[in-house]
């Protein structure tokens, strides 16, 4: 211990004696100069003026110490700026020499080689007529070069091996350096990568001014080190600093050319998002230039990296070119306004009525008044509504006008977003001011800003606006709803404003009146924001992360199924019933993204959206296209519309969650103990009912048949509310071919499905299994889109009746008396022909429009499973079918073209039993060569 170290007083305390002796040094002065005032040796003026003397002599000082300071950093930003511009110069000289750009640029014509001639020459000489260089005519075939090369490899060994022997001690010193260099330069690699390495630790604890020290210190090092460059720009984005960001993505992308295409395309993808994130003129179109880029690499590659990137890229492309599709919309709406003609003047009350009951009077007389009425192209009467609501601050006399505007026109939508009017809505529920756009999370999941801060009206974010009153809260929420429409930006701005939280509010009232409006209008608003039409990544993700509203949204669809079912007014159930609609639509729309989050936050939400439908389902929806004018001021009717939409958007709903392997458990779920009232039930009979949309009654279907996938519950619940019966009921009415295909569908889940009877229940029903032949036949004879979907399942659906132990000599019989078997061998290929003839080279020939795999194979599977009837009679008979009906001829053309082993299994086993049933079907076969085909698979067809 050091003993003199304790008595050293300013390491202890802080200060020293000699601050001490200061102290009192001026203590005494301080004293002096009082007695010197109160004995007249001083005046009170004079000492004021020593006072103010010394103030100025500080100010001096003080004044020229930052004039140093400042004249210290002017020097130290004018050094690294022109540091910067040395080192950037300095970079690319190496770049043009290291990494060339491919040489698909113009040939130089500026410097001559050794001969006097430019790069120029030397490409156009092959097209040159000068027989004088025949004399100096250098070869370069390939034998001849390689004879050159290896003449001058001997030449030079030999030259080095003297050069060796005569300069031995020189030679040495050469290879001692040689392995001090190569000791050197992998000492650098190491302290490069060791710099690296620990710029990413501090860069992922969010330290990136130390992140990006290390980086550049293993830049001066390593400076074409393509990991690093990238590194540094992700720094740079993280800052916000878009230029140098650019900069250093421009020189990960030239090494990139040369690092595989996984980095190129990695390098291109992050210089998009600077980009995007800069926002000067043209830098969204350069985004989307070198996305494509990216793209185009990496859709070459099969790797699971590389598919794994090219979706991220695809996601990022999608954002960007919507980001270019606003920016461009933002520019139109602009001009538009520009050429606005002043605003016409100001009508009184008794004119506007007068004016809208002449603007109703006309669309009265129109095919689609709805359609009209909607139609909107932003010009006019929108664009002003959106000014004038704006300048009003969004008041309550402007909201109606505007709320109108928004939904009508895209353009409105585009203009209040651009003028701030999101925001001020959003103000107006009580959310304060978005701070952030949150433009760095964002970029870190390669996502892009899309907040334009830049063009947004900054007088309409610090606007002075009145909180609107709880009982006109539902108007707000409307025309915020309205606002954010189809438009992903928008979508953004809102979220980032507080919108969910505003919603979870008036969501959480479950009072009647205003409230209920109000509920309403936050369905509506959550609806939009969730979308599919103008979808926004970053409003859907935080919609699904937002518990509450999910639960709101859930319970908003029970309240809706209980309006629905109610018998009190319709004025009185109309806000519920509204309400309930939109939440339906928002479950939708989330479910179609990630079913997970709603699942766990509201398991019962299948029982839940199945009671909407039953409940809804009651009433008599409006007619798709039926005038809906008449429906304003008549709940009756609008109740009735918003029903048929409501039943739509839970089938959708269902369809989705139907994918979840827990959730299909609960479509067998019966509240009231009737297998009619478990959410399966409900899907069969809206399907069933023709008063319902075509793509709503197809959805239920849907719903139906992913619920009976690999769950014995539903497709249990399934058969007890008719499935098997309605559906079969579809394939032989007079349905859209949607419909028709979608039971075809729901029904080949019910007959092949084990521990099913819907095969038994369709066996034994006289006539039935022939029905499906033909509606199969029928369906084969159609070109729409829907023709082969409904193709496929009806023939999976009859070979699931027609095969197995169950199917007895009887059914087969009558199944063959129907000519069942000869439409079943028409759902085979149909050989080409040879002058008329099927012969064995155009057996092999690729048919014209076969059907496909499955449906080949599930035809040979139904004809395979009648000749494995126990009773020979019947064996015999369908092969004199096949014989009669080219069905050997069909069988051997899809053994030849199609190239799943099942099928060619099912068509060669076939082809076996038919010919040992009927020794005529065996010599057609070995005409064919099909004995010949059985053979070349072998083992194939035995495994």
């Amino acid at each position: 211990m050091d003993p003199m170290a304790n008595l050293d007083m300013e390491k202890k305390m802080g200060f020293g004696m000699k601050d001490v002796d200061e102290f009192l040094e001026k203590a005494k002065e301080v004293e002096q100069k009082i007695n010197d005032i109160k004995s007249g040796k001083i005046s009170v003026e004079q000492l004021e003026r020593e006072r103010e003397q010394e103030e100025r002599e500080k100010a001096e000082a003080a004044a020229a110490k930052a004039k140093r300071l400042a004249d210290i950093e002017r020097r130290r930003i004018e050094r690294e700026a022109k540091e910067k511009v040395e080192e950037h110069a300095r970079w690319w000289e190496g770049a043009d020499v290291l990494y060339p750009i491919d040489n698909d640029e113009v040939l130089d014509d500026s410097v001559q080689n050794h001969d006097g001639e430019t790069a120029q020459d030397i490409a156009m000489r092959k097209y040159e007529n000068d027989y004088g260089r025949w004399s100096t005519w250098t070869p370069s075939d390939p034998a001849s070069l390689e004879e050159q090369q290896e003449l001058e490899r001997k030449k030079t060994e030999k030259e080095n091996a003297e050069f060796e022997k005569n300069n031995k001690d020189f030679c040495d010193n050469f290879i001692a350096d040689q392995k001090k260099r190569e000791k050197s330069n992998a000492k650098k690699d190491e302290t490069a990568g060791g710099k690296r390495l620990k710029g990413n630790r501090y860069f992922k604890a969010k330290k990136f001014d130390e992140a990006l020290k290390l980086y550049r210190e293993s830049l001066s090092v390593r400076p074409y080190e393509k990991a690093t460059l990238l590194n540094v720009a992700q720094v740079y984005l993280k800052k916000r600093a878009w230029d140098d960001a650019l900069e250093f993505c421009h020189r990960a992308v030239r090494i990139g050319r040369r690092g595989g295409a996984d980095f190129h395309a990695k390098a291109l993808s992050r210089r998009a998002t600077a980009y995007s994130s800069r926002k000067h003129a043209g830098d969204l179109r350069e985004a989307v230039n070198d996305l494509k880029k990216a793209m185009a690499l990496l859709q070459e590659s099969e790797s699971k990296a590389s598919q794994q990137s090219l979706s991220l890229i695809m996601a990022q492309f999608e954002q960007a070119t919507q980001a270019l599709r606003d920016e461009a919309s933002e520019s139109i709406v602009e001009e538009k306004l520009d050429k606005l003609p002043p605003p016409p003047p100001k009508k009184t009350q008794e004119e506007e009525s007068a004016e809208l009951l002449k603007q109703l009077r006309e669309l009265s007389t129109k095919d689609d008044p709805l359609g009209e009425m909607l139609k909107g192209d932003g010009d006019g009467d929108s664009l002003r509504a959106v000014e004038d609501a704006i300048k009003e601050a969004c008041s309550d006399d402007a909201l109606p006008k505007l709320a109108g505007a928004l939904r009508s026109s895209p353009d409105a939508r585009v203009l209040c977003r651009v003028r701030g009017g999101v925001s001020m809505l959003l103000r107006r529920l009580g959310a304060e001011a978005p701070k952030d756009a949150g433009a760095i999370d964002q970029i870190e999941t390669g996502g892009f800003d899309l907040d334009d801060a830049v063009k947004v009206d900054v007088d309409a974010h610090t606007r002075e606006v009145t909180r609107v009153e709880e009982a006109k809260a539902g108007l707000v929420l409307s025309a915020l709803a309205a606002a954010v429409r189809e438009e992903p930006k928008s979508k953004v701005v809102a979220i980032d404003g507080g919108a969910l939280a505003i919603a979870v509010k008036y969501l959480a009232d479950t009072s009647a009146g205003s409230a209920a409006e109000a509920r309403a209008a936050a369905c509506e608003l959550c609806a939009e924001l969730a979308g599919a039409d103008g979808s926004s990544p970053q409003a859907v993700q935080a919609l699904l992360k937002n518990e509450a509203i999910l639960a709101h949204l859930s319970r908003c669809c029970g309240a809706g199924a209980a309006a629905f079912s109610s018998k009190a007014t319709a004025a009185l159930r109309l806000p519920k019933a509204a309400g309930a609609a939109h939440a339906a639509r928002c479950l939708r729309d989330l479910a179609a993204v990630n079913h997970g989050p709603l699942l766990s936050v509201e398991p019962c939400v299948v029982e839940t959206l199945g009671a909407l439908m039953r409940g809804a389902s009651k009433l008599k929806p409006t007619p798709p296209g039926e005038d809906l004018l008449g429906a304003i001021g008549n709940p009756d009717v609008l109740c009735s519309a918003i029903a048929g939409e409501a039943v739509g958007y839970a089938c959708f709903g269902l369809a989705h969650l139907a994918k979840d392997d827990k959730a299909r458990k609960r479509f067998g779920v019966a509240v009231t103990g009737d297998a009619k009232a478990t959410p399966i039930g409900v899907c069969v009979a809206v399907a069933a009912d023709a008063k319902h949309a075509t793509d709503t009654r197809g959805a239920a279907l849907v719903a139906a048949a992913n619920a009976c996938f690999a769950c014995a519950e539903a497709t249990a619940a399934c058969e007890a509310a008719g499935g098997v019966a309605e559906t079969f009921k579809l394939l032989k009415s007079t349905c859209d071919h949607e419909v028709k295909a979608r039971a075809a569908g729901l029904l080949a889940r019910l007959t092949t499905a084990p521990g099913s009877r819907g095969a038994a229940t369709l066996r034994s029903a006289p006539g039935a299994p022939a029905a499906l032949a033909q509606a199969a036949a029928a369906a084969a004879a159609r070109t729409d889109q829907w023709a082969s979907i409904e193709r496929d399942n009806v023939v999976r659906a009859l070979a699931g009746v027609l095969q197995g132990k169950d199917t007895t000599p009887e059914t087969i019989n009558e199944f063959l008396k129907r000519k069942g078997y000869e439409l079943v061998l028409a759902q085979l290929p149909e050989p080409k022909r040879d002058l008329g003839a099927i012969t064995a080279q155009s057996v092999c020939q690729t048919p014209a429009n076969p059907p496909s795999a499955n449906c080949a194979g599930n035809a040979a599977k139904i004809v395979l499973s009648a000749l494995n009837s126990s009773d020979a009679e019947v064996r015999g008979a369908v092969a004199d079918t096949l014989i009669k009906r080219e069905g050997l001829e069909r069988l051997v053309c899809a053994l030849a073209n199609y190239k799943e082993i099942t099928v060619r299994k099912n068509c060669a086993v076939t082809l076996a039993k038919a010919m040992a049933a009927r020794p005529a079907a065996k010599e057609r076969v070995r005409e064919l060569r099909g004995i010949e085909m059985i053979t070349t698979l072998g083992d194939k067809l035995t495994s």
